[in-house]
């Protein structure tokens, strides 16, 4: 069963820290529909040149925390979306993950892509394992261990 208890289409359009309540994640149509609401953030952060990515990422305690990339070009410096969806569960003391999701849009077309973590994302997400990712794998999508996409970690 899934529960979002705010509509992410009525989220604050500034993209601040947004908390979704969520019973539980049982199979492929609950997923799909954690994958939706990092669609609509994706979507609605949007800002091009700076932003195409969201995370959403989900807490054994039930809550959603989101995050945006932010990249700047002229400097080539950016932030994932998952280290910032990671530190805002982290400053709310949200400590045990139970999944994340990452999506890209892309603007010029209107449709999304999952897209997997970077190697300094995983290394930082690995520190809260076990926990699952949900991953694109050759253009299909599916639910994978953290230790599945990260085996051999830095510790």
């Amino acid at each position: 069963m899934f529960f979002c208890s705010r509509d992410l289409t009525k989220a604050d359009n500034n993209c601040k820290i947004l908390v979704f309540d969520i019973l539980f994640i049982y199979n492929e149509a609950d997923m799909n529909k954690i994958i939706e609401l990092a669609k609509k953030h994706a979507k609605m952060c949007f800002k091009d040149g700076v932003t195409s990515m969201a995370c959403i990422l989900k807490t054994k305690k039930g809550n959603f925390y989101t995050g945006v990339n932010v990249k700047y070009k002229s400097i080539w410096k950016c932030i994932c979306a998952e280290r910032v969806a990671i530190a805002k569960a982290v400053e709310a003391g949200d400590m045990e993950f139970d999944a994340i999701v990452t999506v890209k849009y892309f603007h010029e077309t209107d449709s999304y892509s999952v897209v997997n973590m970077c190697g300094e994302c995983r290394q930082i997400a690995i520190s809260h394992a076990p926990f699952f990712v949900i991953v694109s794998d050759k253009e299909k999508v599916k639910k994978v261990n953290i230790d599945d996409i990260f085996p051999y970690p830095y510790k």
